[in-house]
């Protein structure tokens, strides 16, 4: 026996080649706990259809693929299952049922020289799904989601996430005295802060498909997000740039770059290479970003309200996340990419007076 701490997800992709007689998914987390506010759970990639086909390919012929997840929260989710692992696989799972624990279901895929015992199978109830696959909404990399029940708004998101904007609309105006009436709230960073959040929570999905979700991955994320903004701060600083137009052309394309770049493919690099690599590229539209900012902050009459302005747009965008239980995650990186758009818009010299006496 030959044990590995590892990620899943992480395991799977990084060692391909191998193959095993048995493939078995045990209990990751509490399965029975799912609930609509269920967003990122720490083991969604692992049962996203890409998680599973990485599985799937580490299965010899004559072995099978096993995943047992306990069904208490309803046939949607055992459909949405079923559906997932036959879109890894290509082939539909056997679905056994067992009583244990409130109810478990035990979905099996066979290699293609593999055989199971007749007697064995007698032993369990075999079920089928209840709505077919064009009715059930699969996880993928970009809707890892497991947990969310469909035809569900989330009306206990709306709510809390209406409470956080009225709190920081409240502290901004008294903080740092934004008021839209003064003239003194700065449009520009209020998108660019709201756009800047979007990328972080992309920055932290994609590294945890190349590294598996864990708090180091996290607060790798974070440091290098917080290092660059630190490095563009001391390059507008050290060579006195005062025309943000011109960063807005890689930041745009760095973002449009990132958007198409499949993460898994780091896998064929070296651990330390892939982590520099993945890091660069998540931190690039920061960086640039990193730039604008400051420069737009100098450049500003009020830099306290400019501040604020900036403050309020990043918690917008941490509302805006929320989006992606919806439309995906990789659409988090589209509407920032808008965002910045009608920033540039925004400072563009027949709208910004900044701009034109720089």
């Amino acid at each position: 026996m030959h044990i590995l701490l590892n990620d899943a997800r992480s395991f799977f992709d990084k060692h391909l080649g191998k193959k095993y007689d048995v493939v078995c998914y045990g209990l990751l987390d509490s399965h029975a706990m799912a609930s609509a506010m269920s967003t990122l759970r720490l083991d969604n990639y692992v049962y996203t259809a890409e998680g599973i086909r990485a599985a799937w390919l580490h299965v010899a012929p004559t072995g099978h693929l096993s995943l047992a997840m306990s069904c208490y929260a309803g046939s949607w989710f055992i459909d949405r299952l079923f559906w997932t692992i036959a879109a890894a696989t290509g082939q539909k799972p056997l679905m056994l049922y067992s009583p244990m624990h409130g109810g478990t279901m035990t979905y099996v895929v066979l290699g293609t020289a593999a055989h199971l015992n007749a007697f064995e199978l007698t032993r369990h109830e075999q079920l089928g799904p209840r709505n077919s696959i064009k009715e059930t909404q699969m996880v993928t990399d970009d809707w890892p989601f497991l947990y969310i029940r469909p035809h569900i708004f989330p009306w206990g998101y709306l709510a809390v996430l209406s409470v956080v904007l009225i709190f920081a609309v409240l502290s901004v105006r008294y903080a740092f005295g934004l008021t839209t009436s003064s003239g003194q709230f700065h449009s520009p960073l209020f998108l660019m802060g709201a756009a800047f959040l979007l990328i972080e929570t992309r920055g932290v999905t994609s590294l945890s498909l190349l590294f598996g979700s864990t708090w180091i991955v996290n607060s790798s994320v974070f440091a290098g997000i917080l290092l660059m903004v630190l490095l563009g701060n001391l390059a507008v600083r050290l060579w006195h740039w005062t025309n943000p137009l011109p960063w807005f052309i890689p930041l745009l394309f760095s973002i449009a770059f990132q958007y198409f770049f499949p993460i898994p493919w780091l896998h064929v690099l070296p651990p330390l290479l892939a982590g520099l690599t993945g890091g660069l590229l998540i931190g690039l539209p920061v960086g640039f970003a990193g730039i604008i900012v400051p420069i737009l902050l100098a450049k500003s009459t009020n830099p306290s309200a400019a501040l604020g302005s900036n403050l309020l747009g990043a918690v917008v965008g941490g509302c805006l996340e929320y989006l992606s239980l919806i439309c995906g995650l990789r659409s988090l990186l589209l509407l920032a990419l808008v965002l910045y758009l009608f920033a540039l818009l925004l400072l563009s010299p027949k709208r910004s007076t900044l701009v034109t006496n720089a």
